[in-house]
């Protein structure tokens, strides 16, 4: 039976919201620059359907022109990945906030500047291949922040300056390194001796670590954050972690 136009159009207006919930697009997937491509003439042509988007995944190292139109016209969103350390895109316009995993370019650490006024609401952050520590200062203005990823710096000086700024706030730190070398620094970091919120993390299989830490692939990082990986995440194999540690010494 043919249905009539206002039946089309409210299971239209019930579906939509569904549909563009939550975008998530892998690097893995088949065509995937033909898919982002369409993903940005479709938000350009329907600006409502952009202000449907909550979460964004995008895949790794997407084009910078679809990264620069897509991210503002989703004004919505709670949760994005944007892996693209070539562009710089403008998040201080994105209220809703909450979960972010970038390069630190949105950072002003540079100039000395602030981040965006709307990001001391996010909880969750992760940053990527951060060089040096000039950023480290900005956490502490993130107050509402409890799970922080990022690189394990390479300085022990600056270790202790990303410790000195966390806020109180922090549950969670994970700290990521792909290759990494046990020694006596490492064996404080990964058994939360430097801190008790630092969980280490690494992509190496095999590494003599007699204490427990988080070995997790790249694209499995990406399915965390679009929540499409089975089972426990980053962040609960890091709290589980944390959590096992505070029973051990009580």
């Amino acid at each position: 039976m043919q249905k009539s136009t206002g039946q089309t159009v409210d299971i239209v207006t019930r579906c939509y919201p569904h549909l563009y919930r939550s975008i998530a697009l892998s690097a893995a997937d088949n065509d995937t620059s033909v898919g982002l491509s369409l993903l940005r003439r479709t938000l350009v042509e329907f600006p409502e359907l952009a202000s449907l988007v909550q979460e964004l995944t995008l895949p790794h190292h997407s084009a910078v022109s679809d990264v620069e139109e897509i991210v503002p016209l989703c004004r919505n969103l709670i949760s994005l990945l944007v892996w693209n350390n070539k562009t710089s895109v403008d998040l201080s316009n994105h209220k809703a906030l909450r979960r972010l995993s970038c390069f630190p370019t949105p950072f002003p650490s540079a100039l000395g500047g602030p981040p965006p006024p709307n990001f001391v609401h996010l909880t969750h952050l992760g940053i990527l291949i951060s060089e040096g520590s000039t950023w480290y200062p900005q956490l502490s203005r993130l107050i509402n922040l409890t799970h922080l990823s990022t690189d394990l710096p390479s300085v022990h000086s600056d270790l202790l300056c990303l410790v000195e700024h966390f806020p109180p706030s922090l549950c969670v730190c994970v700290l990521f390194e792909e290759w990494p070398w046990v020694d006596v620094r490492m064996m404080s970091i990964a058994s939360g001796e430097v801190d008790r919120r630092i969980v280490f993390s690494t992509s190496e299989t095999d590494i003599d670590l007699p204490v427990p830490y988080i070995c997790r692939p790249t694209e499995d990082l990406w399915r965390d954050w679009a929540r499409r990986g089975n089972g426990n995440t980053l962040w609960d194999e890091a709290e589980s972690i944390i959590k096992n540690r505070r029973v051990a010494t009580n």
